[in-house]
């Protein structure tokens, strides 16, 4: 018996699952979404659901195998990356293989490939326990940096000023790494950047440059605003090409949408690698944000490969040259009091999708942690960078909610 369509497995059904599930269903693929039980969106649309924690790869490879599934792929999940490559490998469908993808969910992995390949990055070393961790510290200096070597959307990093702080910090960090392993950075200061593109057989197109701004934090690493296009120098950029090109060329993976994080230091005039992926941009930065300011949609080119189909070219496709955002807030602890202006936020010229939930008055707001406590994202974008700057100024003018804190009443904290 022909089947009329082909099948494909997406892991996670999540809403920023949404855009890549649409796709594949817009493509005319029967999909296959994995997810554990739960209100999520891609429920809704999906042709058939396995319900599964991503993470539980064995079981999902059985169900996988009984489906006769022609690919399996995910786009915003970092957690699944290597879920899908061990899958994929074992019914050798089309993927990056299993090894290669621990290269790039594992940061102490990551790390010694880029020194071993002469990208700038600050001194760290990955440690299992306290003592341990606090001697690198030392060596190091205050202030620096922990973080689960293994986690994702920021949850357990933290800048660490004090040996106190440190042990107090060290035990958060370690509980949210799935090895129990922590890596100890030096604090690195200077201007942030993002750059994202493709990787089609094994040959890199990094075409996309955003400056990342952060919310003004003590201790956390959030990201606020992400705007394309950056404003750095095109020299910086092409270092930016250059070093992510290396690491590409040392661990060759064979396709998928890539991103890598930056510092740049100009006193030193030295470009730090933060991270890099081998999966698409959070905050649907490359569902939504790419297309729009760049006129190339990179998740058809990710599902064909994923089922061994002929892409056109990736690499000639033309680049527009327009502008797109997307802007977080967040709300101090306490108790909300007043609302308004969410319901107009899409209203507003230039906004194309806002992600803001139903805030209301009465509602409990907890501590700032993680990327989960911000509230967003609204994705903004416009034919110049300017238009996109006085569309984030509109929307931070027009929104109000004020929380009544220990302190006194706070409102939105947008930057």
């Amino acid at each position: 018996m022909i089947r009329d369509k082909k099948k494909i497995l997406v892991l996670g059904a999540g809403r920023d699952q949404l855009p890549i599930i649409n796709k594949a269903k817009e493509l005319g693929l029967f999909v296959i979404v994995v997810s554990p039980k739960g209100e999520y969106d891609g429920f809704k649309i999906a042709d058939k659901i396995f319900y599964a924690d991503i993470t539980e790869i064995d079981e999902i490879l059985e169900f996988a195998k009984s489906e006769g599934v022609d690919g399996v792929v995910s786009d915003q999940l970092d957690i699944a990356v290597p879920s899908i490559a061990y899958i994929t490998e074992m019914l050798n469908l089309p993927g990056i293989g299993y090894d290669c993808s621990q290269y790039f969910t594992n940061k102490n992995l990551m790390r010694n490939v880029a020194e071993e390949v002469g990208i700038p990055i600050p001194r760290y070393k990955e440690v299992e326990d306290l003592n341990s961790g606090l001697g690198v510290a030392n060596d190091i200096g205050f202030p620096v940096v922990i973080k689960p070597v293994d986690s994702a959307g920021s949850k357990g990093v933290f800048k660490v000023d004090s040996e106190d702080e440190f042990r107090e910090k060290f035990k958060l960090a370690k509980v949210e790494s799935f090895s129990r392993k922590v890596m100890v950075e030096d604090f690195i200061q200077g201007e942030q950047y993002l750059s994202r593109g493709y990787v089609d057989e094994y040959k890199l197109r990094l075409f996309a440059f955003a400056d990342r701004y952060y919310f003004d934090l003590p201790k956390n690493f959030l990201p606020n605003i992400t705007i394309f296009p950056a404003t750095v120098e095109k020299n910086i950029q092409m270092r930016m090409v250059d070093y992510h090109d290396r690491l590409i060329k040392k661990l060759r993976p064979k396709f998928g949408a890539t991103g890598s994080e930056w510092i740049y230091n100009r006193d030193t005039d030295t470009l730090y690698l933060v991270e890099i992926s081998i999966r698409g941009g959070g905050a649907f930065i490359s569902s939504d944000l790419i297309p729009e300011a760049y006129g190339i949609d990179l998740q058809p080119y990710l599902i064909n490969a994923s089922l061994n189909q002929k892409n056109s070219d990736v690499f000639s496709a033309n680049i527009k040259n327009r502008s797109s955002a997307y802007v977080f807030f967040l709300l101090p602890e306490g108790r909300v009091c007043d609302v308004s202006g969410l319901n107009e936020i899409e209203s507003i010229e230039g906004v194309l999708k806002s992600f803001v939930r139903n805030i209301k008055v009465g509602e409990i707001i907890k501590s700032i942690n993680h990327k989960g406590s911000r509230i967003g994202p609204i994705l903004v974008s416009g034919d110049t960078r300017d238009e996109v700057e006085m569309t984030i100024k509109e929307i931070q003018s027009k929104v109000t909610v004020n929380v009544e804190t220990d302190c006194g009443k706070k409102g939105i904290i947008w930057k």
